[in-house]
């Protein structure tokens, strides 16, 4: 069944029908829950566009719709100042990466879609960002001129694999983050060159990075451990340190 338009009243705070069956689009009767905090839609089959709408709710601070049928290009997110986390992994949207609010930000899951175009400075100086999934969409950046998330010091995953990003070295921005822990940037057939000292320290010295995974055929990295030939993937592994 269907989102009754009914149900969104200015005093909703929190609506949860995450994993069941229902389907349809997000009514654009949405714009009336003033009050409304999380929307969380995972695992269904909800369809259409996302509603502009959306937009204009000012306490909205997490968003998880991942898993349903949305398409379309995502409105611009820019003026909901207390987004937390932004989740619609496994979805059809197409067009380009929405503007996204960056003072609270702390996860973004957009993988598995079919974005187009450039990252940009969209997701620079978001203080708070911990975990970027972008993988499996078609973002087509080049990794040294275009994007730099340097200065997200937080960041503790970043998965950019699977895209059509290029570079003809690898991205030296990846070195600051001392925090990070994930970095997932195989399968981008234009990324090539040697991984920098300055990240091998990461895994060497700083031992924070535990799994750093890029194409062995264009890549050259000396501080990767283990090659899984049938992917082509080099990776690094901690296997005394990692616990799963």
């Amino acid at each position: 069944g269907e989102i009754p338009p009914t149900i969104w009243s200015n005093h909703l705070e929190l609506i949860d029908l995450s994993s069941n069956d229902l389907s349809g689009p997000i009514p654009p009767t949405i714009r009336h829950s003033v009050s409304l905090q999380k929307l969380l839609l995972e695992g269904n089959r909800f369809s259409g566009l996302v509603p502009t709408e959306i937009s204009d709710l000012p306490l909205l601070n997490e968003i998880r719709c991942g898993d349903n049928n949305f398409e379309g290009q995502l409105p611009d997110l820019s003026r909901l100042h207390n987004l937390r986390v932004l989740s619609f992994f496994s979805n059809d949207l197409t067009g380009t990466l929405p503007s996204i609010s960056k003072n609270y930000v702390r996860a973004i899951d957009l993988s598995k879609n079919k974005l187009v175009g450039v990252v940009g400075t969209k997701l620079n100086d978001m203080p708070e960002l911990m975990d970027l999934k972008l993988q499996n969409n078609f973002f087509s950046d080049d990794l040294n001129d275009q994007v730099d998330l340097s200065s997200n010091l937080n960041l503790e995953v970043l998965h950019l694999n699977d895209n059509k990003f290029r570079g003809d070295s690898f991205p030296a921005w990846i070195a600051p983050l001392i925090n990070l822990n994930e970095f997932y940037v195989f399968g981008n057939g234009g990324l090539e060159g040697a991984i920098p000292d300055t990240v091998c320290d990461l895994v060497d010295f700083v031992k924070s990075l535990d799994t750093l995974a890029v194409d062995c055929n264009n890549v050259q990295c000396t501080c990767c451990t283990h090659c899984c030939t049938a992917l082509g993937v080099c990776q690094v592994e901690h296997p005394e340190e990692n616990s799963y």
